[in-house]
């Protein structure tokens, strides 16, 4: 059975283990920006970065604790001060979860250093937001889902949203095919096709 050696003691699903353990550690993945903890629309960003990390090394960080160490590893200044605060109440006896796992990691850090109200904060990106005159569609929807995503909105809202914050050639353009696609997906691929044949 696997797990229990092939009959020359050693253990073929360990082995494998091993195998995969080695390519991971030779994939070449960019390194996260380091976190100070001072600006906090820095936080997702650095979450999302330690998370690719975590799924295209899936082996050589399978423990909790290899995880809180990678993103421990990247802190700098008032952040590392409070992962050292965290370390010093450990030291003294104190139950601290944010050091050995990965959920509690990510929401002591995030509470102290991330948005605390992101939802709020998105939807009042989202209201300043508009397409600029030179700037393409395919640039603009990247800015405009960074945080439309967040914002909590259905689907009809974010089509609202989108059509009134493109930009008025292209608005112009879409209305002249006479049909306007109804979800949100489709008005975005729609206006991704316009942009693309100006």
């Amino acid at each position: 059975p696997p797990g229990q050696g092939n009959g020359n003691g050693r253990d073929p699903v360990q082995e494998q283990i091993n195998r995969e353990i080695t390519r991971e550690s030779k994939l070449e993945l960019r390194k996260p920006a380091l976190f100070s903890g001072q600006d906090k629309s820095k936080w997702r960003p650095f979450v999302t970065q330690l998370t690719t990390i975590l799924r295209a090394k899936p082996n050589l960080y399978a423990s909790e604790e290899s995880k809180v160490a990678l993103g421990l590893s990247y802190l700098t200044d008032l952040a590392q001060q409070y992962h050292q605060n965290l370390e010093d109440l450990a030291a003294r006896g104190e139950h601290v979860p944010a050091l050995t796992s990965w959920f509690d990691f990510l929401a002591t850090f995030g509470a102290m250093f991330g948005m605390q109200n992101e939802r709020l904060h998105a939807q009042s990106q989202i209201e300043s937001m508009y397409q600029t005159a030179l700037e393409n569609f395919s640039a603009f929807i990247v800015r405009f889902e960074q945080y439309a995503l967040l914002t909590g909105y259905n689907d009809a809202a974010l089509h609202f949203h989108l059509l009134k914050k493109v930009q008025p050639d292209l608005h112009e353009r879409l209305i002249n095919q006479l049909t306007i696609p109804a979800g949100y997906m489709a008005l975005r691929q729609r206006l991704l096709d316009i942009d693309t044949t100006r």
